[in-house]
């Protein structure tokens, strides 16, 4: 988050767990502006949260890795008739968030505080046709096909798991 203006602007992202990490102790982990790795190119400038693609010649590379998912988390500032190709890799689930400015993605345009899911075919190509920059987030990771069951702000693999999480925390043991 950055604030400019009295503005300030945060997102804050969950990743979900394959089945057998689902009760691994939480984490979180604070990335000081400072350390956040940062890429320039023509009409782009990219702050790599998490992950690793090519672009462009050079090897983009987030501040921190999952190997199970392989998220990428980057925020992206895209310059005025400015076009990116990102090699998203297949299979690969992604979202797109404008949170400033429009892109396009194919014929679809994606306008400021607007969300838009990408297909599995890969390459994501984004145009900015505007007279002003566009600022945006790309989401993307494997796909860890396994059943997906959620209920308020728990995600689980089945309905028993919902239970139980729903147990623990009016028993408080999520609370430690």
């Amino acid at each position: 988050s950055k604030q400019t203006e009295g503005k300030m602007r945060g997102f804050q992202i969950w990743l979900n767990l394959a089945a057998k990490r689902k009760m691994d102790a939480p984490a979180w982990q604070d990335l000081p502006a400072a350390s956040v790795p940062k890429f320039n190119g023509p009409g782009y400038k990219i702050t790599a949260i998490a992950g690793t693609l090519p672009l462009d010649e050079q090897l983009i590379q987030g501040a921190f890795e999952r190997p199970e998912t392989q998220p990428i988390y980057w925020d992206i500032h895209l310059q005025p008739q400015t076009q990116l190709n990102i090699p998203l890799p297949n299979q690969f689930t992604g979202l797109v968030y404008s949170y400033d400015g429009a892109v396009s993605i194919g014929a679809i345009k994606v306008n400021a505080q607007h969300l838009a899911r990408l297909n599995d075919e890969g390459s994501l190509v984004l145009r900015n046709h505007t007279e002003t920059p566009a600022r945006l987030l790309v989401l993307a990771g494997a796909k860890l096909k396994e059943p997906i069951v959620q209920y308020g702000p728990f995600v689980m693999n089945s309905r028993e798991e919902i239970d139980q999480a729903l147990s623990d925390y009016r028993d408080g043991k999520l609370a430690g």
